[in-house]
């Protein structure tokens, strides 16, 4: 008997099975990328990225955004901070903005400032 034929078919099951469960693994474009009907490579120049855009993408569309001042208070003293112009110099705009996950406040690892991240 022939166990050829019967291997290649379910190795192609297999194969196939996996590429289904991985685009559905995937992660979505949503939120306003999703609106401006931007798909994964308008930002990540891979149909099927295996990493975080590169910084270029995000300033292609966005710009170098310079961030404002605003002021914060820790404990009785008053701050002006701009978390776009920060002490670790410049960041990765990724760090806190994701169009996949809530965004997150990087500072804060550290800091505890009250600032909401878009």
């Amino acid at each position: 008997m022939n166990l050829l034929f019967p291997s290649a078919l379910v190795a192609l099951v297999l194969l196939l099975s996996a590429s289904i469960w991985a685009q559905n693994a995937a992660p979505k474009v949503t939120g306003k990328h999703a609106e401006a009907n931007l798909s994964c490579f308008s930002c990540h120049n891979q149909s099927a990225p295996t990493q975080a855009a590169p910084q270029f993408s995000c300033i292609l569309c966005h710009g170098l955004y310079k961030g404002t001042e605003r002021e914060e208070t820790i404990g009785r003293r008053k701050f002006k901070i701009n978390v776009h112009d920060a002490h670790p110099g410049q960041l990765d705009c990724t760090i806190c903005h994701t169009a996949h996950k809530p965004p997150k406040l990087y500072c804060n690892e550290c800091h505890s400032f009250k600032v909401i991240v878009k």
